[in-house]
């Protein structure tokens, strides 16, 4: 199985001094070696900042080799961006042909924003072509249909080009899949799952992700300014995993002050009744799902 970990790496220091990059030796079976192959493989580059634990890095990285091994005319490129505090210093993997991993080590940095923009810095000074997933430590990619659906046809669409997928959210006694909210709702609520929405390289590096909270769907409102070519769709890429629903839900609520802020200073609606009628419009949407997911007596799970 790709889950049984064991390899050793390797790491050599930056000049600047700032964070170190390590490469897992199958990365000598690097896609350079394969120039003839390549061209005719399609990339994907998944981005995961770790800043939690080990087990939550291994168990993505794990997911995304499932993938990988179940696509091999797809290649893999993960991006693996430690901050923090977390050290890859225990990071396991194994060789896989179609599956390379480049870890960069931020050290105590804490910033998820900081280090998923480390791997879009590197993607464009790679020129790298192919599509984007940021996926968080802990989720998982799913071999589900959603990549298959993601590259269909991808040749003959615009350089800028989103494709959002559905992510499936399970907890205890809690499986519940969230697709993606017409593009009407953007101001009210996030309108993609992160690690369901497969973007082109060129789209995903016109922009950074901005410090703070929030910091997806700035990211998103930045992205659909351009106005690329969009598609929402209803395939399921990944699982995003939720220990308690209670905890989770607690968060969301300490998080309406930063709501407000959102509505009342990033888009600018002040301290008036456009900010508020926002933050009902939001609340009414995302509590709604919420309360749909909720496992009650007697609801069976959505699917």
């Amino acid at each position: 199985s790709s889950r049984a970990m064991a390899a050793a790496l390797h790491g050599k220091r930056s000049v600047a001094g700032i964070s170190t990059v390590y490469n897992f030796v199958h990365m000598t079976a690097s896609f350079s070696r394969r120039a003839d192959v390549s061209v005719r493989m399609q990339s994907f580059f998944v981005v995961t900042p770790c800043g939690g634990s080990i087990d939550e890095v291994q168990q993505t990285v794990c997911s995304v080799k499932d993938v990988a091994a179940a696509r091999p005319s797809t290649a893999f490129q993960h991006h693996l961006v430690f901050n923090n505090g977390l050290t890859p210093d225990h990071m396991l993997a194994t060789e896989q042909s179609n599956y390379q991993c480049k870890i960069t080590d931020l050290g105590d940095v804490a910033s998820r924003a900081q280090a998923r923009n480390v791997a879009l810095d590197d993607l464009a000074a790679a020129s790298a072509k192919g599509l984007v997933c940021f996926l968080d430590a802990g989720d998982l990619l799913l071999n589900e249909g959603a990549i298959e659906q993601a590259f269909d046809d991808l040749d003959r669409l615009p350089p800028l080009t989103l494709r959002a997928f559905a992510g499936r959210i399970v907890g205890a006694n809690l499986s519940s899949a969230r697709r993606p909210r017409p593009l009407w709702t953007r101001k009210v609520g996030n309108p993609f799952f992160i690690g369901a929405t497969f973007i082109s390289t060129e789209l995903a590096t016109t922009t950074r992700f901005s410090e703070g909270s929030k910091e997806d769907w700035k990211y998103w409102l930045e992205l659909l300014e351009l106005d690329p070519h969009i598609e929402l769709r209803n395939e399921i890429a990944y699982e995003y995993q939720v220990v308690s629903v209670t905890d989770h839900l607690r968060k969301k609520q300490r998080l309406l002050r930063t709501q407000y802020d959102f509505f009342a200073d990033y888009l600018g609606y002040g301290h008036g009744i456009r900010t508020t009628l926002s933050m009902i419009a939001h609340i009414a949407l995302a509590g709604g799902s919420w309360v749909r997911r909720l496992p009650l007596p007697g609801r069976k799970p959505q699917q």
